[in-house]
């Protein structure tokens, strides 16, 4: 949703402030909820996960919240050729642009004949979270999970909420072409506590990747874990970059500003097309 604000409107105070509680990544109640749902899952386990998708999704995983091969196939087989050839395409292009990151092992005899060297190795499991319901993106699948896979990742858990049952058959299906198959449909900071704790329904992870609401990326912040204080638990690519906030003073050109280092591939704009959408921008005002 596009958020319009003009400051020379006479009630720009008031939306601008309703606009700010839009945000409460950072607010001190969000801090205290999260913290209490990573205990109450290291406490309880599944039970916890359940009664937290029950409460936020309106969804019944008391069983378990995993995917069945099944159902990942059927959405799959839901999803028309266009679609998928988009996704292929975009995974191809992302996997070939990481497996040029990777780094090479070294191993050398120096001239008093020691053999030093050094072996790059990937973590033993890897945990996804991919946002759902209104802020369903295939692409957070396969921007997470190709890294993954191109570092020789053997274990890949993706968390990606349904709320009231909604299932995005394009994020099944960016899974299902980057090899990941161990999906579950539960998501918020009670699915980030159950990828690094661990419950009766989902083994920990190593390391936890991906973006989310409030609640899932406090989730992910390092200081609110008690016994396993996961310095490795953290978002991959957050605080996001400029590229989804414009902001155009009255009287100025509208100027476009993005931070790749902050975002690897999140907005892969180049300049011209950053050009293109200030002239679109400045045509709609």
């Amino acid at each position: 949703m596009v958020f319009w604000l003009n400051q020379s409107d006479a009630d720009f105070e008031s939306r601008f402030q309703e606009f700010l509680s839009l945000k409460r990544e950072v607010s001190v109640d969000v801090d205290t909820v999260v913290a209490d749902i990573i205990q109450d899952v290291r406490a309880k386990g599944h039970a916890a996960v359940a009664t937290y998708t029950q409460q936020f999704d309106k969804l019944d995983v008391s069983r378990t919240a995993r995917f069945t091969d099944a159902e990942i196939q059927a959405a799959v087989e839901a999803v028309d050729a266009d679609d998928r050839a988009a996704l292929e395409l975009a995974i191809a292009r992302v996997r070939s642009f990481h497996e040029r990151q990777r780094p090479a092992d070294e191993a050398y005899t120096d001239d008093v004949g020691v053999e030093l060297g050094w072996r790059w190795t990937s973590v033993s499991a890897a945990g996804i979270y991919v946002p759902g319901g209104q802020a369903a993106y295939p692409s957070s699948v396969y921007m997470n999970a190709i890294p993954a896979k191109v570092a020789g990742v053997p274990r890949i858990a993706m968390c990606v909420p349904t709320p009231n049952g909604a299932v995005n058959k394009l994020v099944l299906t960016a899974a299902f072409l980057c090899g990941v198959t161990e999906i579950y449909r539960i998501g918020g900071a009670q699915a980030v506590a159950a990828l690094a704790y661990g419950t009766e329904d989902v083994a920990p992870v190593d390391k936890i990747v991906g973006p989310g609401n409030a609640l899932c990326r406090r989730g992910q912040t390092p200081g609110l874990w008690a016994g396993r204080h996961r310095h490795d638990c953290r978002p991959f690519g957050d605080p996001r970059g400029g590229g989804q906030r414009t902001t155009i003073p009255p009287g100025s050109p509208p100027i476009c500003c993005h931070r790749p280092s902050t975002t690897p591939m999140r907005n892969p704009f180049s300049s011209p097309t950053m050009r293109r959408f200030a002239q679109a921008v400045a045509r709609r005002r």
